[in-house]
């Protein structure tokens, strides 16, 4: 059921009681999929098409933009943590954006002339996703070539569906975003709060028939709480109750107390390359010199744009 205001008193106080910076992130080696977002995370542009003109303006700057090489080495460094396969980009921007994207990602990062994005990263071509909205649409989405012929190239989501729906599609259980609204797609739209349910389900009913071992049921409940919501950049902060509240009565779920203290108790607030790394159990890479800056975020905090 919708949460009744006597449990949202209840858990009001939640995202206040959580740090800044959770450590760890929970993830299954071999299991766990990461999506990583392009607008000011791995751009320092924010995918603010949502008009014509506007998108125009945008694709024209993105497709002479440039990755920091700190970035591409960061990105590199959570491929080889969760696998080459089950690692993404999911980016939410109209058509032009999506091929002026695709060119930003292959032109050569700062501060090496001759590697691109994608070959520092090695991030494969296929697991870059695009789609047209934030949230909304229902699974499973139809992906099909961004580009004429490419079929291990990049892909773009059919019809107007958000990341929530794509994560479903693709069972992603990790999202590193700047935008709070993704997020709560990412949870109560996509492959998380689905599993979720389930096995609360299998729970249930196997706790009933008194067939599941304390060893199963650890592993069960492990199997559907190793995700990892990533908000990243300079403005940071857990949404409310309330706002979860309203994006999921909105988007048709259950805000259960279940779900927001588990949306709460695994969102991390990152502000740039570093902590992300850190958050993960690994150790950030030294950046060189005329490379220090790694994220729009920590260029804005230091006053360079």
């Amino acid at each position: 059921h919708h949460l009744c205001k006597s449990k949202m008193a209840d858990q009001q106080q939640l995202p206040q009681q959580r740090g800044q910076n959770q450590l760890r992130v929970r993830l299954i080696p071999g299991k766990s999929r990461l999506a990583i977002d392009v607008g000011n995370v791995i751009s320092e542009e924010r995918d603010t098409d949502d008009c014509i003109a506007v998108s125009k303006d945008l694709a024209e700057r993105q497709s002479q933009a440039r990755a920091t090489r700190k970035c591409a080495e960061s990105c590199r460094m959570l491929v080889q943590l969760f696998g080459k396969e089950n690692t993404f980009i999911l980016s939410k921007c109209r058509h032009r954006v999506q091929l002026a994207t695709w060119q930003f990602l292959n032109n050569p990062v700062l501060g090496d002339d001759r590697r691109s994005f994608l070959e520092i990263s090695g991030i494969l071509p296929r697991n870059i996703v695009f789609c047209s909205k934030r949230s909304g649409g229902s699974a499973p989405v139809r992906l099909i070539p961004l580009l004429d012929g490419e079929r291990n190239g990049p892909r773009t989501a059919s019809g107007s569906v958000g990341k929530g729906s794509v994560a479903a599609t693709l069972g992603l259980t990790h999202l590193i975003d700047d935008r709070i609204d993704c997020l709560l797609s990412f949870f109560w739209e996509g492959h998380v709060w689905a599993e979720m349910e389930k096995s609360a389900l299998q729970l249930t009913k196997r706790k009933t028939k008194k067939r599941m071992s304390k060893r199963a049921e650890k592993q069960l409940d492990k199997s559907s709480s190793s995700f990892g919501l990533i908000h990243f950049g300079p403005e940071l902060g857990l949404p409310s109750v309330e706002a979860i509240e309203t994006f999921t009565v909105k988007a048709g779920k259950e805000a259960s107390a279940m779900g927001v203290a588990s949306f709460s108790e695994n969102w991390t607030s990152c502000h740039g390359w570093d902590q992300v790394l850190l958050a993960f159990g690994l150790q950030p890479t030294v950046a060189e010199k005329g490379d220090s800056i790694t994220s729009a975020g920590e260029a804005r905090d230091a006053g360079e744009t």
